[in-house]
C-alpha cells in the first residue's frame, strides 16, 4: 500500500487511531473560516485507514470543486466579457432575422412592420413595468452566471450594471434589426462600432 501524506496518527486513550488530514484551497478558506480540517477514521489499521482516507480524498476534491464553481465573484471585467458574448449573439440573431425575411417588398415591409411592433411592445412595458423586463433578463443573466461558476448576487453593482447593459443591448438590437432587414445597412459594422463605443468593449 502506497504511503499516505494525509493520515495522522494518534493515540486515542489505550490504542491508536488514524486521522485524516483535508487542506482546504485558499480560494474556498474564507468561505470554510479554515485552511484544513481533519476527520477521525476510527481504525488503527494503516491499510485499511489509507484506503478510507484516498477515497475520502476523492471524494472531497469534486465536492470543493463545486463550491468553488459556484463561488466566483462577478467582476465589472467580467461583466465586459458577457456584454461581448451577448453583442455576438446579437449579431447573429440579425443575422437570421435578415435571412428568414422575404425578398419581396411586401414580405420585408411585413417583416418591419413586426419588428416595429416588438420594439414598441418592449419600450412599453420598460416604461410602465420596468420590473418585468428586469426580471426576464434577470433569469438569463443568472442561468449564464451559473453555468460559468459564478456566485449571484442581485443586489451587486456588477450584476446591476449586467442587467441595465444587456437592456440597453437590446433596444439598440432594434434599430439595427429593421435597418439591416430594409437595405439600408449591408453589414453590421455600424452595429458593432456603437456597441463598442456605448459598453467600451473593444469588439471593433
Amino acid at each position: 500500500m502506497q504511503k499516505s501524506n494525509y493520515l495522522i496518527k494518534r493515540k486515542d486513550r489505550n490504542y491508536y487511531t488514524y486521522q485524516s488530514k483535508f487542506n482546504i484551497p485558499v480560494s474556498l478558506q474564507n468561505h470554510f473560516g479554515r485552511k484544513s480540517f481533519k476527520i477521525s477514521l476510527k481504525s488503527g489499521k494503516y491499510n485499511q485507514s489509507c484506503s478510507l482516507s484516498n477515497r475520502l480524498h476523492k471524494l472531497l476534491k469534486v465536492i470543493l470543486k463545486e463550491i468553488e464553481m459556484g463561488n466566483k465573484k462577478l467582476t465589472f471585467e467580467e461583466v465586459k466579457s458577457i456584454l461581448k458574448i451577448e453583442v455576438d449573439k446579437s449579431v447573429l440573431h440579425i443575422q437570421h432575422i435578415e435571412t428568414g425575411t422575404g425578398t419581396t417588398e411586401s414580405q420585408v415591409l411585413h417583416s418591419l412592420q413586426h419588428i416595429t411592433k416588438e420594439e414598441t411592445q418592449f419600450k412599453r412595458t420598460l416604461e410602465d413595468e420596468r420590473k418585468k423586463i428586469e426580471g426576464k433578463v434577470d433569469r438569463e443573466m443568472t442561468k449564464i452566471l451559473k453555468s460559468n461558476g459564478f456566485k449571484i448576487d442581485k443586489k451587486s453593482l456588477e450584476f446591476k450594471t449586467l442587467r441595465k447593459r444587456v437592456i440597453e443591448l437590446k433596444l439598440l438590437r432594434y434599430s439595427h434589426k429593421k435597418d439591416y432587414v430594409s437595405g439600408k445597412q449591408t453589414d453590421l459594422n455600424k452595429f458593432l462600432n456603437e456597441c463598442d463605443k456605448k459598453f467600451n468593449l473593444g469588439v471593433s
